[in-house]
């Protein structure tokens, strides 16, 4: 790896974040770093895209990431670092919603600085709040990992494979702390969704099907909802506690994209049946996305009840909803 672009990519390919999400930043000397534009595509950044901070201020052809002031704090925190990466990694986002702090073992705690992995408490993303408390958190454990709760991880390090690595190792060690706590079960595979035509198509494993199984359903749905072309059907293990009931946003981007909950109603853009997660999308890339919060959101849930944690509230999760649908909106306006 040759640049954070690099290291984006590499991070997106290896499952630690998707579409826009997170952000890379490398130290250029003291005083400033490059750091990645705010909702530019990854697969489409080129070196002059790239942002340089210095102090607040910011040179280049494009905003930079809003978190650029947490970056700033922590190259400050620490000389050591080089390289800083905000993911928003699937079990580490999860296990950021736990109560205790999970020990690690002699090889993991030597990786990660660390004895334990250390959580930052809950602010709004991009927010000064949340930069604070994240490096209240470092100071009071130097660590080169922080889950940030309910927002993703930080990591940090020396070069762009010694971030990369650490990421993996994180979701990893993540992982067998989330199966820890919950049985793992086999995953559910279903590849069934609809699409807005006259008449509307169904389709089951990608290919066409004449016989669907929830039609009247979808119909139903399509003629509540103007405004979106796809319908996904998902199912999982860690979605099943919540069909036929209420999920609701464990996790800052879950509240951005679905709303303040997803339920029986079709208000939101995932609505829950007796027995699977329907998703409700403009379109299929949306829909992907979606599906991947879901998952995410679930996994978070599961080990928010677990400890007693607390969903986002209300009023912060339909601002969060508005800011994305207006940032989305202009995003689509410009395609």
């Amino acid at each position: 790896m040759n640049s954070i672009i690099d290291l984006a990519k590499r991070a997106k390919e290896e499952g630690l974040l998707f579409r826009t999400w997170g952000n890379f930043s490398e130290r250029i000397d003291e005083k400033s770093f490059l750091i990645t534009p705010s909702g530019m595509d990854y697969d489409q950044l080129n070196k002059e895209d790239l942002c340089t901070m210095s102090g607040a201020k910011s040179t280049g052809l494009h905003k930079p990431s809003s978190e650029s002031p947490l970056h700033e704090r922590i190259y400050k925190l620490f000389s050591h670092v080089k390289v800083i990466m905000h993911t928003h990694q699937p079990y580490a986002s999860a296990i950021g919603l736990s109560t205790e702090l999970h020990p690690l073992d002699k090889e993991m705690a030597l990786n990660f600085s660390t004895a334990f992995l250390p959580i930052s408490p809950y602010a709004l993303p991009s927010t000064g709040k949340l930069h604070k408390n994240a490096i209240k958190t470092l100071k009071k454990h130097p660590a080169k990992v922080l889950l940030l709760e309910k927002h993703g991880a930080v990591i940090m390090g020396e070069s762009y494979e010694d971030v990369l690595g650490r990421a993996i190792l994180l979701e990893e060690v993540c992982r067998k702390i989330y199966y820890s706590l919950f049985k793992k079960e086999e995953e559910i595979e279903v590849n069934r969704y609809s699409l807005r035509k006259d008449p509307i198509e169904f389709y089951e494993d990608n290919k066409l099907s004449s016989t669907p199984i929830d039609a009247i359903l979808h119909d139903m749905i399509y003629d509540e909802r103007e405004d979106i072309n796809v319908i996904m059907v998902v199912k999982s293990p860690d979605l099943r506690d919540f069909y036929g009931s209420v999920l609701y946003p464990y996790l800052d981007d879950f509240a951005q994209i679905v709303g303040i909950k997803a339920n029986e109603s079709t208000v939101h853009n995932v609505l829950l049946t007796l027995d699977a997660a329907l998703i409700l999308a403009p379109d299929m890339e949306e829909a992907l996305a979606i599906k991947h919060i879901l998952d995410k959101n679930a996994k978070a849930a599961r080990v928010a009840l677990y400890y007693g944690a607390k969903p986002i509230g209300e009023l912060e999760s339909k601002l969060m909803n508005f800011i994305y649908q207006e940032k989305y909106a202009k995003l689509k306006n410009k395609k």
